[in-house]
């Protein structure tokens, strides 16, 4: 979710202190995501590379893991910031987008981290920094699967850093 918004935000962030991105977005955004990483290359003289990928398809955080793995480069940060909603009542908005909220806002976090975590702890380093909501401590009525999804992350997020420590 690097193409805008939060993850936009946050790769400048990490360019602006110097760090190489691999920069992932939804395959409609890859000219956007293109874009956004030249003007990173060139204002801050990180190399960066793009990765247009749907992580709502069943193998879509796969494909990222294994697209970004195959440069042979260790990832230091993995930052999961992508993020659908959907706003309406339960019953109204359609199964199909929900489950597709479901599968990028917590499926796909989930699978990113199982997959890279071992890397990071055969190297003995590594973060993992999960982009939640507020709505992850709340009900949020009209966007009530988003929240859920939410929820999962942040109790992932805390007993997953709970099951790591010590191991850098």
């Amino acid at each position: 979710g690097a193409a805008s918004g939060i993850g936009r935000a946050l790769s400048g962030c990490f360019a602006r202190e110097g760090a190489h991105l691999f920069l992932g977005a939804h395959p409609a955004e890859e000219a956007k995501i293109k874009t956004w990483a030249d003007e990173l290359s060139g204002r801050y003289g990180v190399k960066t590379w793009t990765f247009p990928v749907d992580l709502s398809h069943a193998d879509g955080p796969e494909t990222l893991y294994w697209q970004v793995n195959a440069l042979g480069l260790p990832t230091d940060v993995l930052v999961n910031n992508a993020g659908l909603i959907a706003y309406g009542n339960l019953h109204q908005i359609p199964l199909d987008r929900q489950e597709q909220i479901i599968r990028v806002n917590a499926l796909a976090y989930f699978k990113l981290m199982r997959l890279i975590l071992p890397d990071m702890i055969k190297r003995g380093q590594g973060r993992v920094l999960n982009v939640s909501s507020v709505s992850a401590f709340q009900p949020t009525a009209h966007h009530a699967v988003y929240g859920a999804t939410k929820a999962f992350v942040q109790s992932l997020s805390e007993a997953v850093n709970a099951e790591l420590a010590g191991t850098g």
